[in-house]
């Protein structure tokens, strides 16, 4: 996406490093992924506080949030939205940090909690949350 927006690979190459310095970044991309584990928790207390319903689906179809969200922090939504989307989300990181990913990932659970909760196979669940939704949404 850096390279989409800025010709100088050298300019670019520099960028990239500074976003994976912003918040500590860099962790998504460990071979345990820590980072990952760290957000999530966030998303999965917002899930359980203000949206209960889909908690209780998600708990009883056994449906982790982890592995659902991972590519929304890992390319910053960029292979699940249209370039000029991805742009947008990845300039307002740039601004934001990562609050903005897990306060969009949030938002987008929270429009379109009624759309899971009719959703009865896991498969799909999982299908919807982890690209669908974003598609719809962003």
């Amino acid at each position: 996406m850096i390279l989409l927006k800025v010709e100088d690979q050298t300019l670019a190459f520099v960028i990239l490093v500074k976003l994976l310095q912003k918040d500590n970044w860099r962790r998504f991309y460990l071979g345990d992924t820590p980072k990952l584990f760290e957000v999530s928790k966030i998303i999965k207390k917002f899930i359980q506080k203000e949206l209960p319903k889909l908690h209780k689906l998600l708990k009883k179809k056994k449906v982790l949030i982890e592995p659902l969200i991972a590519s929304c922090f890992i390319t910053l939504f960029s292979n699940l939205v249209d370039k000029e989307s991805a742009t947008k989300v990845m300039e307002r990181f740039m601004l934001l940090g990562e609050d903005y990913i897990i306060d969009t990932i949030c938002e987008v659970l929270w429009h379109n909690s009624a759309e899971i909760l009719k959703l009865e196979d896991d498969f799909m669940i999982q299908k919807y949350i982890g690209r669908t939704m974003y598609l719809e949404s962003l």
